[in-house]
């Protein structure tokens, strides 16, 4: 193509997008539906899983589709995690907003029809079954799963943590419950528990510190009770914000320390304003970094036999 005269160029890979397109959609363009999870029966554990931050899936789409079919194609998991898909989940009350009570399907994205189209595009319907959102009420976080067909499939599925009774009584194969930010997946299997999050940032200020902190006790409870319980072990994934050793950071002793120079951490301040008393030490660091976030990492392991 780089031969080609700019105009010809830009025709040729308009008919080579058109033509992806077209296989992903099916017709001229027209919306070909994926299958859905609820048409298998469930069976077997998932052998190879990939858990990835796709940063808007709406974003990718426009921007870098080839590369995420691509792949898609080649990654052999049978089970794909996706956090912060930023969809916001489907409300049917017009100028509807963030907290305001209406009802909403937070497995059914909202967007606009030619975003939604291509995000279907995406994944090839003959490959993957149609992908389980859970979404937030605006376009924040959010996550999904895509499962390969033909692959294993699981016997339930939820949106938030249940309690360990929950786990030995008859249900839905689908919960209804979803963590208001779509954080939160949780796969039962026919021998393991297969839990994806995508957990808060730990931000700049107390009352983030705080709403971390509480996430963490939530996790960590819930592993703890999954371990006692001791019917199916839990192997945990996702984006969990954390780096808890030196080796998993390039440079240790910045990230661990440059958050607060000057008694102040790095970037724009919060809506409080910068924090004007010196930060405890087991808070400084960068978001993900802080001492108090990866001890309560190694806690977590060592409650939950991770």
């Amino acid at each position: 193509l780089e031969s080609l005269h700019p105009q010809t160029q830009a025709l040729s890979q308009a008919a080579s997008a058109h033509a992806t397109m077209k296989r992903f959609l099916g017709g001229e363009g027209a919306s070909r539906k994926l299958a859905k999870l609820t048409e298998t029966t469930p069976s077997g554990d998932p052998t190879a899983i990939v858990s990835w931050n796709i940063n808007g899936v709406v974003p990718r789409s426009e921007k870098n589709a080839d590369e995420v079919r691509r792949f898609l194609a080649t990654c052999g998991a049978d089970c794909v995690f996706l956090s912060e898909v930023r969809l916001k989940a489907y409300c049917g009350v017009p100028k509807h907003k963030k907290g305001d009570g209406h009802e909403r399907d937070r497995r059914r994205p909202q967007a606009k029809d030619e975003e939604l189209d291509r995000v279907r595009a995406l994944f090839d319907r003959d490959a993957w079954h149609a992908p389980v959102y859970s979404l937030s009420d605006t376009k924040y976080a959010g996550s999904a799963v895509l499962l390969k067909r033909g692959g294993a499939s699981p016997k339930r599925v939820w949106f938030d943590l249940p309690r360990v009774g929950e786990l030995d009584e008859e249900s839905p194969r689908f919960g209804t419950r979803h963590e208001l930010d779509g954080r939160i997946i949780l796969l039962e299997y026919e021998t393991l528990l297969l839990l994806h999050t995508y957990s808060p940032n730990n931000g700049v200020d107390g009352p983030h510190f705080a709403k971390r902190a509480a996430w963490e006790e939530r996790i960590r409870t819930f592993a703890r009770d999954i371990k006692e319980w001791g019917r199916k072990p839990l192997v945990y994934v996702g984006d969990l914000n954390v780096a808890p050793r030196d080796e998993d950071l390039s440079h240790p002793s910045w990230f661990k320390r440059e958050n607060n120079v000057n008694k102040r951490r790095l970037g724009r301040p919060p809506a409080g304003g910068w924090v004007t008393e010196r930060l405890d030490p087991d808070d400084e660091g960068q978001p993900g970094c802080s001492e108090r976030e990866c001890r309560m990492f190694r806690e977590l392991l060592s409650e939950g036999a991770l």
